[in-house]
């Protein structure tokens, strides 16, 4: 008869192992928002404390705060998981990702000027400037194709 620590330890017959090549790397939609937005969130306040809302340097800390938050998120796993990314391919990656996120800081500015700006201005806009990059930054993942991603925005939670 088997003790209590047989009955404990895990059998190799039931241990689950993942094939990274059947799976491939994940890909967060949300979490590559919100690390987004959250940077853009933070580095655009940091331009509102230096020279006011919609100022130049409010968009410019915002743009590279969004920048920066899409980049970051949209690759932080892909080394451990086996993905593509890095050299002259990541940088160019970087720029269209900038390049995203100032088209959206652009926006944010048509759309909410200093004078009907407030502090939820801050996070609309910022929003903006997330959505902007993060298009950028999931369309031109070298492990996906725009069909995946779309997919993966438009699947339902489990």
């Amino acid at each position: 008869m088997a003790d209590e620590t047989d009955l404990a330890r895990p059998r190799k017959s039931d241990m689950l192992e993942i094939d990274q090549e059947e799976f491939g790397p994940s890909l967060c939609v949300p979490g590559v928002l919100g690390g987004s937005l959250l940077f853009a969130v933070v580095f655009g306040s940091l331009g509102l404390l230096l020279q006011g809302p919609q100022s130049p340097a409010q968009l410019t800390l915002q743009s590279l705060g969004g920048t920066l938050g899409a980049y970051g998120t949209a690759t932080m796993h892909k080394a451990s998981e086996g993905g593509r990314s890095g050299g002259r391919s990541g940088v160019r990656r970087l720029l269209r990702i900038a390049l995203g996120a100032a088209c959206g800081t652009g926006c944010s500015a048509v759309a909410f000027t200093a004078e009907t700006w407030d502090l939820g201005g801050l996070f609309a806009s910022a929003m903006l400037t997330a959505l902007g990059s993060v298009l950028v930054a999931l369309s031109t993942d070298p492990d996906y194709t725009l069909g995946e991603v779309l997919e993966t925005i438009l699947q339902k939670p489990p």
